[in-house]
């Protein structure tokens, strides 16, 4: 669903740390112990760094298959 928004909240899902990792080619996270790569133009990348320091993913899912809109990583270390 490229160019699809990512902004509205109902869709947003803070990760915990162990929920997301940086593949190397592309990030990964899990939803429902499944891991996915978020392609680049899935990325959100804002002029300035997440202020939450959490990483964020845009999702929908039924039935067991997901949408997902954007993500953008947290603090890594």
């Amino acid at each position: 669903m490229r160019g699809a928004s990512c902004c509205d909240e109902s869709h947003a899902h803070i990760l915990k740390d162990e929920d997301w990792k940086n593949g190397g080619k592309h990030y990964q996270v899990r939803i429902d112990n499944r891991w996915y790569d978020i392609q680049d133009w899935q990325m959100l990348k804002p002029s300035e760094p997440n202020p939450t320091g959490n990483a964020i993913l845009w999702y929908s899912g039924i039935a067991g298959n997901f949408v997902i809109y954007c993500f953008t990583p947290g603090r890594e270390t």
